[in-house]
């Protein structure tokens, strides 16, 4: 969810009378509420009785918090003399592929070794994170990495002056689930410090989520 976000939606018709003009109205509704967030519009002359045509709906998506789920309707009129006549509708909030999802990304770090929240401060020490998702698309690839950052600081931690990090491409088998990473370094310097896990989720090289 970031401020200047856009859908696509593309509206696909049939048995549409050729060379008559349409508008294809949407909106984007936010499931939770029903509540329309964005409206967008495409005007065009059919020329063919089956096609399909584009239509865009811009919002601010940082009001919304992971998880969330939007949901595209739409509407086609006719135009004739100047007028609008509805011929067809798409209306179905519990409809996937009108859907479009927010991701949600949740972490559990612990101590590779027991499970417990400390570590020791000596070489080769493992921490496995598992990262638990939501609103993810059943059958689709992802890979979520994550960095080890220093919590007092704010900033990555260092070890022979690289970052300590992890990644992992996985295909989503439903919705949620969760997936695990492990962290494999040296210890031996990190003595009193608090380590936080930060983690990032990617499609085709694209960020959808984040937890940090």
């Amino acid at each position: 969810p970031s401020k200047d976000m856009s859908v696509v939606d593309v509206f696909s018709y049939e048995n549409a009378i050729k060379n008559q003009k349409y508008i294809v109205k949407g909106e984007l509704i936010d499931k939770a509420t029903g509540k329309a967030i964005s409206k967008g519009e495409t005007k065009f002359t059919a020329k063919f009785a089956n096609g399909d045509v584009n239509v865009e709906f811009k919002f601010d998506g940082s009001k919304y918090k992971e998880g969330a789920e939007l949901v595209v309707t739409e509407k086609l009129y006719s135009i004739f003399n100047g007028k609008e006549k509805l011929v067809a509708s798409h209306v179905d909030l519990d409809d996937t592929k009108q859907t479009v999802n927010i991701p949600k990304l949740k972490t559990t770090a612990n101590d590779g070794e027991d499970g417990n929240k400390n570590l020791i401060t000596g070489k080769n020490q493992v921490i496995k994170d598992k990262v638990y998702y939501n609103n993810l698309y059943a059958g689709k690839e992802y890979t979520v990495s994550g960095v080890l950052m220093n919590k007092a600081t704010g900033k990555p931690i260092l070890v022979g002056g690289k970052e300590i990090t992890a990644e992992k491409k996985f295909t989503a088998k439903e919705k949620s689930g969760y997936v695990e990473l492990e962290f494999t370094f040296d210890a031996s310097a990190l003595k009193g410090e608090t380590i936080v896990v930060f983690e990032h989720l990617y499609e085709k090289g694209i960020e959808v989520g984040t937890h940090a």
